[in-house]
């Protein structure tokens, strides 16, 4: 068709669409743009800058938007709070007379035409109409016009009206806006350029989504070299761009449909790192000893108390000793009917004593003690009595220690609050109430950071090239997630940054990541979170590791996986992949394996949200498959022994096992068996065999430990463990038993067989 007849039959549509507004009259004219819609700009908010961080660009096509919610939720990482929209470009009026604009939304709004603010209400409140003055007006010319929004929280809506004297008041005709001439600007690529980029480094690097085909990745790359080609060249047009940014997108859905899931039950993964269920973790490096150790609320039966309180440590961050701690007995560790809560502990060394100081959150208070090393034995360490801080709302309260050796104490819920600490010649600490940066507080001083939007729990800080980091979890349960804020004084002003650290991610069978600590090691950043149990299950959380990235001010996690540390090319990573090199052979891993029964997952209802039952979830293929993730479950209650039975194929020279069982500090009554190739044909004639030989009598067991070891050289081909019975948490010891995905049946998470036995033992 000929431009100049397209031109004509465009006008026709305008006029046609004019009229049927009742705007059709002699001052109806032709359009003077033929690209309809806006520039739309999507941002996230970080603080008081609502323009904080560009997400996304595209073309809305009006400004009337009854729910922008689905819209901001898209770049808000699924919340549409604290977001904002920009709208640029032309508009025309069907006739030359003074135009009223009408703004009605929620939240705050503004609107400028020519260059002149024209409404604004730049205020957190809702569906309080504004209107600008009468303001004359040309037709037959392109008007610039602007429009912004944000979004504080909650409902999402706006809407954009005008009216003339001889014009009723009515929406802003779409037909009537176009778009800015150049749309599309060079650093707009550059926007995609990075979100592609990041991508990815996490396929090449990390691997967090799966195994993508070499193919892909080199499509995808190539498809960023040409990207940022065109980027390099100043006189690129709008048109290129445009296309430019859609390659890079097309590129990029193509990756995402090559990939390979990688699944939460598969052999090999790496997170969760510890065997058990670690809440509100402190993964904490200790130089001296090289060696890294985990404290944590000891989850996995209610989130109201703890069974015991013990610490996870480990050289090499793929095999772990979990031992019990010996805190100091001044503290009020056992209640009338059972253990007090036990929370959200931190570890921190002072530089300036050469001490250790432990904190947890009991019943209500703060306690904080000290050693010699990180395995204690603890003694109080709070000056004057009762022996602990009462600060107000002093909930999961973490140690940090400045990059000047000041160390400090940041706690509560729902507002962030910050105290210092100071130490006398003993090492006994105190609060720093001669502190002027505290002002609230009696007998204990600390100050309150505002300026922060949200803030939910289990704050942690950390400092890194100047800038303090505030990281802290919303939100909780299977929908936990991860924000921070930044500051250049450890006393605020905090800013909160846009998006989520971490949140959770259905697709790749991540749930709820929460509560988090950070630590250094060969010069990279490390963060230990908690999250769910996949499916969600209640009071099941294990903690992970993964690496952060630091942009200016800007966190990223750089993987958000099963994987965790036993991919990428970090300091860590490199440790723990050489630390498997020369890893001890299980035997038993990826083994043919076999059990009396097998648990279902129960599924149920949480939060408003329902986890569809799943047939035998807890098979006995996942007590030898290398991942603390998944686990066997009997069918049967602890009363009724359960066995498992695994196939090595072949006899080989066994010197020892290792049982890590579901809960790693309950009390496990078993016996393990063995049997030779020549004694039985098949794993399922092993099964009903009466000519199994000892391996280990564990039916006297009062070890408490993980992974409880047992020693003896034998040949075979077929092992058989058999859980007796256990101590396992009894619905009187849980307040939401209905909740829970069993309580009372023997699971083991991990049985491992070894060909040497164990040194020292």
């Amino acid at each position: 068709m000929p431009k100049k007849l397209s031109l004509v039959l465009l006008s026709l549509v305008l006029a046609h669409s004019l009229a049927s507004n009742g705007w059709a009259d002699s001052q109806a004219t032709t359009t003077v743009s033929t690209k309809q819609g806006l520039r739309a700009e999507y941002y996230r908010s970080a603080g008081s800058n609502f323009f904080a961080r560009l997400d996304k660009i595209t073309v809305d096509d009006g400004l009337t938007f009854p729910d922008l919610n689905p819209r901001l939720a898209k770049i808000g990482g699924g919340s549409s709070d604290h977001t904002a929209v920009r709208w640029t470009g032309k508009t025309q009026f069907p006739r030359s007379e003074e135009y009223t604009f009408y703004i009605i939304g929620d939240n705050g709004f503004r609107l400028w035409l020519d260059g002149q603010l024209a409404i604004d209400h730049w205020v957190e409140d809702w569906d309080k109409e504004q209107r600008s003055a009468p303001i004359r007006v040309e037709a037959n010319v392109l008007h610039d016009i602007k429009v912004e929004y944000f979004n504080g929280g909650g409902g999402a809506n706006l809407h954009v009206s005008w009216s003339s004297p001889s014009t009723p008041k009515q929406p802003v005709p779409a037909s009537c806006l176009s778009l800015p001439d150049p749309m599309y600007v060079n650093s707009d690529l550059q926007l995609y350029l990075d979100k592609a980029e990041a991508v990815r480094h996490a396929a090449v690097v990390g691997k967090e989504v799966g195994n993508y085909p070499r193919d892909a990745v080199k499509t995808f790359g190539d498809a960023i070299f040409k990207g940022q080609a065109l980027h390099k060249r100043s006189n690129a047009t709008s048109t290129e761009i445009e296309k430019g940014i859609a390659a890079l997108q097309n590129a990029q859905t193509k990756l995402a449909a090559s990939v390979v899931k990688e699944s939460f039950d598969g052999k090999g993964t790496g997170n969760p790192i510890v065997p058990g269920y670690w809440a509100d973790p402190t993964v904490f490096y200790d130089e001296p000893s090289d060696t890294f150790y985990c404290f944590a609320t000891v989850d996995g039966v209610d989130a109201g108390w703890q069974h015991d309180a013990h610490v996870a440590r480990s050289k090499d961050l793929l095999s772990w000793e979990i031992v019990q701690l010996a805190l100091p007995p001044e503290w009020p560790l056992l209640g009338s009917h059972k253990p007090y809560a036990l929370w959200a502990p931190s570890i921190v060394k002072n530089p300036g004593n050469g001490k250790y100081y432990l904190s947890y959150f009991i019943e209500g208070n703060t306690y904080i003690a000290f050693a010699d090393s990180p395995m204690g034995p603890w003694k109080n360490a709070t000056v004057g009595t009762p022996g602990h801080f009462q600060l107000n709302d002093a909930f999961d309260a973490q140690l940090f220690v400045d990059t000047d050796g000041k160390v400090y104490l940041s706690f509560a819920a729902s507002e962030f609050k910050l105290a210092a600490l100071k130490f006398d010649a003993e090492g006994r600490v105190s609060v720093d109430n001669g502190n002027p940066n505290m002002t609230v507080g009696g007998a204990f001083k600390y100050k309150v950071i505002h300026r922060i939007n949200v803030f939910g729990e289990g704050s942690a800080l950390y400092k890194k090239d100047g800038i303090y980091y505030l990281f802290y979890a919303e939100f909780g349960s299977q929908n936990y997630c991860v924000k921070y804020a930044t500051a250049k004084s450890v006393w605020g002003p905090y800013t909160e940054q846009p998006g989520f650290v971490m949140e959770r991610d259905a697709a790749r069978d991540i749930l709820g990541p929460g509560h988090v600590s950070l630590f250094e090691y060969g010069g990279d950043t490390y963060i230990g979170y908690h999250r769910q149990h996949f499916p969600f299950v209640d009071s099941k959380r294990q903690t992970c590791i993964n690496r952060l990235t630091f942009k200016g001010d800007a966190v990223s996690l750089e993987v958000q996986n099963h994987a965790g540390l036993r991919s990428g090319d970090g300091a860590l990573e490199k440790r723990v992949a050489a630390a498997s090199k020369h890893r001890e052979k299980d035997l038993a891993l990826g083994k043919v394996a076999i059990a009396s029964s097998a648990s279902d997952f129960k599924g149920g209802e949480f939060g408003g949200e329902s986890f569809a039952p799943i047939s035998h979830f807890y098979d006995a293929r996942f007590a030898v498959d290398d991942n603390l993730g998944t686990r066997w479950m009997a069918d049967t209650d602890q009363t009724t022994p359960s066995s498992l039975i695994v196939d090595l194929g072949a006899d080989m020279s066994i010197g020892r096992t290792e049982t890590t069982f579901e809960h790693v500090r309950r009390l496990y009554k078993y016996k393990i068996e063995y049997l030779r190739q020549a004694n039985t044909a098949t794993i399922a004639t092993a099964k009903d065999s009466t000519v199994w030989k000892p391996f280990a009598d564990r039916s006297g067991n009062e070890q408490k430990e993980s992974p409880l070891v047992d020693n003896k050289s034998v040949k075979a081909r077929y092992l058989k463990i058999t859980v007796l019975s256990a101590d396992l948490p009894t619905p009187d010891e849980s307040r939401s038993p209905s909740r829970t995905d069993y309580l009372n049946r023997a699971s083991i998470v991990e049985f491992r067989v070894f060909a040497k036995t164990a040194k020292g033992r």
